[in-house]
């Protein structure tokens, strides 16, 4: 025991220095933590849900899950068969159906844990198609659709959006969603992607009604 103790004395600058070492990379950790929960606590977040029902008659719900406030854009609504799909871009059509911030149109503030109801799935592909009901988007050519939420984030004022596709299944139509929860979009190439889109529609150059073949 004397010889151990001897040991440790004798080597007391070193153990010091060891032991120093070790608390400084334990802070490193906790401090690495801290900022890893914070930076995830200020990720934004926004879900799109199906509610009341399971066909195209459910409706759509969009909640802003995010820490902070954010500014909804618009709303892309993406409509596909076997064969093409069609891209329509709601923010342009004025709903009376729908129960946002903004009564007429797809857009407004949207506080932390705030919801809108949009309307139903079959009102804004009714909206989108117009009258015609030998549209080759509709039932029962109709596979599947996509909601993509497009926003602006006031924690880091710039463009963020979530996505989610539902499978058309049934002959009743059912609305089956791929993924348990919306894709949060948050790669910056994507984020551009979406944003040169945008721009390009707003200027005109971009035409709902023009079916991209898919195969």
């Amino acid at each position: 025991m004397a010889e151990i103790w001897q040991t440790v004395t004798n080597n007391s600058g070193g153990i010091n220095v060891v032991t120093n070492l070790l608390m400084l990379g334990v802070w490193a950790l906790y401090f690495q933590l801290i900022l890893t929960t914070y930076r995830h606590g200020l990720r934004p977040k926004i879900l799109v849900n199906r509610a009341a029902g399971y066909t195209l008659d459910a409706r759509c719900i969009i909640t802003n899950m995010s820490s902070e406030k954010i500014y909804l854009e618009s709303v892309l609504l993406t409509l596909a068969n076997d064969e093409e799909e069609q891209t329509f871009v709601l923010t342009e059509y004025v709903g009376t159906e729908a129960q946002t911030a903004s009564p007429q149109l797809f857009q407004g503030p949207l506080a932390s844990g705030e919801l809108i109801d949009i309307g139903s799935f079959r009102s804004l592909m009714d909206r989108s198609l117009g009258p015609d009901a030998d549209h080759p988007l509709r039932e029962p050519n109709l596979r599947s659709l996509r909601i993509l939420v497009v926003a602006t984030y006031t924690a880091e004022d710039q463009i963020i959006g979530a996505e989610r596709t539902f499978d058309i299944r049934g002959e009743d139509h059912r609305l089956s969603p791929r993924r348990y929860s919306a894709d949060q979009i948050r790669s910056g190439s994507r984020r551009a992607e979406i944003e040169r889109y945008m721009l390009r529609h707003a200027k005109g150059e971009v035409a709902s009604n023009h079916l991209r073949k898919i195969r």
